[in-house]
């Protein structure tokens, strides 16, 4: 047999590829209760956070963590199913980029280029290079975990796409605590640990998810 005809083989039984989306969906589960344990033991919420100002500052942040973390795990679950095109699905990542752009552009409108450097470089960058791949780490090891029961056969993208959720995941409950509200922190900094975390996810991808 072709490894074309073996791919449509397994493509045409979802059965498997089903069970590890649902694997890995209980595996978010399990790794945000460490992550939450190691949130609240190290971090905690943020004060005044039922403030109005806080809690719509907070919001922005969660709108977009919440939806790269969706998008990652909606295209993760899928690249584990034999013969799946995720070329089009890709555009869900568009979701979080959007919103970003939103709230950048509503900064700049109200803020101009007054104190930039300041809005870039917050009060804790090396905090938020640091924090959202430790809360990362338990989502990521789960996820892998279950999509290594599917059958991926883009290597790489499967590991980049665990690496986006755990990261989604793993942004939301710092922003939770993050005192840095500008758009261009966010930009900055939040997209630099994002992408380490995505990098992980392929490199570990590549040791675990081979078949």
């Amino acid at each position: 047999m072709k490894t074309d005809d073996l791919i449509r083989a397994l493509a045409q039984d979802a059965t498997p590829a089903e069970g590890a989306g649902s694997r890995a969906a209980l595996a978010v589960m399990a790794g945000l209760l460490v992550s939450g344990g190691l949130f609240f033991g190290t971090m905690g919420l943020r004060a005044g956070l039922g403030t109005p100002a806080v809690a719509l500052a907070v919001a922005v942040k969660l709108a977009i963590t919440l939806t790269l973390a969706w998008a990652g795990l909606a295209l993760a679950q899928r690249a584990i199913q034999p013969g799946r095109v995720l070329s089009r699905l890709n555009r869900l990542f568009a979701l979080p980029l959007v919103l970003l752009g939103a709230a950048l552009v509503y900064d700049l409108q109200r803020h101009g280029i007054e104190n930039m450097g300041a809005r870039v470089f917050g009060d804790n960058y090396w905090r938020c290079m640091l924090a959202i791949p430790l809360l990362s780490v338990p989502l990521l090891a789960g996820l892998l975990y279950a999509l290594s029961r599917g059958a991926p056969t883009d290597i790489d993208r499967t590991g980049l796409y665990a690496g986006l959720a755990a990261a989604g995941v793993g942004a939301t409950l710092y922003a939770l605590h993050c005192t840095d509200d500008s758009p261009l922190f966010i930009l900055a900094w939040y997209s630099i640990a994002v992408a380490m975390v995505a990098l992980a996810g392929r490199w570990a991808a590549r040791r675990f998810l081979r078949w």
